[in-house]
């Protein structure tokens, strides 16, 4: 195979780097792990469109999610959540804790509903991502206790 060409370039800001990467499932979008805590969005030319996403620590991890709406993150410290990101309203989803160690990689599957998280302790962790599944958690636990007050359990959980 020849020499490939770059189809762009860009250089962060000075005092940051790229700890990992990753392009959107449409190739349109490349989402840059940075060292300042942030992600670094671009388009596939390499044009900035901006920084989403807030860490206390250098972010080490980023994987977007099969719809594209989603990127995951993590920093390099252990008891730092993993954060689920809306790349539309460039807005905190939710943050996942669970492991108390180093993430090492993210993964979500193909149909974005689990996140694969590997951890330094050699753990790997799945994270069911779909609201409705958030929803039935919340109502299996909560009618019970709501039921036994002698209350209505709210609407959505009958």
């Amino acid at each position: 195979m020849p020499g490939l060409q770059a189809a762009g370039v860009t250089v962060l800001p000075t005092g940051v780097r790229a700890a990992d990467l990753a392009l959107s499932p449409d190739g349109a979008v490349v989402a840059v792990a940075a060292t300042n805590g942030q992600a670094a969005l671009f388009d596939a030319g390499l044009t900035a469109h901006g920084w989403i996403g807030t860490h206390a620590y250098p972010m080490h991890q980023i994987a977007w999610s099969p719809d594209g709406h989603t990127l995951a993150t993590a920093s390099t410290a252990e008891d730092d959540p993993v954060r689920l990101w809306d790349t539309r309203e460039r807005s905190l989803i939710a943050d996942v804790r669970g492991q108390n160690f180093r993430v090492e990689d993210l993964a979500f599957a193909p149909d974005g509903n689990t996140l694969a998280v590997a951890a330094g302790d050699k753990t790997v962790a799945l994270y069911r991502t779909d609201p409705g599944d958030a929803v039935d958690l919340l109502c299996a636990r909560l009618t019970p206790a709501v039921r036994a007050q002698g209350g209505t359990p709210p609407r959505l959980c009958r």
